[in-house]
């Protein structure tokens, strides 16, 4: 992928308990802040079956020849309560410094940032 631009992603979910909801996260390897950015300010699936989104603008100028990680976060009612009400970065970006109690990682994949 090129830096900044939107980016597709679809999957499937299963075993999705009652309740929980499945979001997706980035984080840039390495990132100097440490920092995990949301995907989309919702979650992408409230029931097993398959999901999509086209997350914002992702990496920039500094991300060119490193890695983004997608995450995906199975969250409990605590987990979905800190993401839902995440405060916007001056460039209007949700980001966190931890995952939050009550997330449960369930997958993971990188994806090239072109140089």
């Amino acid at each position: 992928m090129q830096a900044g631009e939107d980016l597709p992603v679809d999957g499937t979910v299963a075993g999705l308990p009652p309740g929980d909801r499945l979001w997706i996260i980035l984080r840039s390897d390495p990132d100097p802040d440490g920092l995990y950015y949301l995907a989309q300010d919702r979650p992408v699936a409230y029931h097993d079956g398959t999901w999509q989104l086209t997350s914002k603008p992702t990496g920039n100028i500094v991300s060119k020849g490193r890695n983004i990680t997608l995450i995906a976060l199975q969250a409990d009612s605590s987990c979905d309560d800190v993401l839902f009400t995440l405060p916007s970065d001056d460039n209007g970006r949700l980001s966190l410094p931890a995952i939050p109690d009550g997330c449960v990682d369930r997958a993971e994949r990188s994806i090239a940032v072109a140089p």
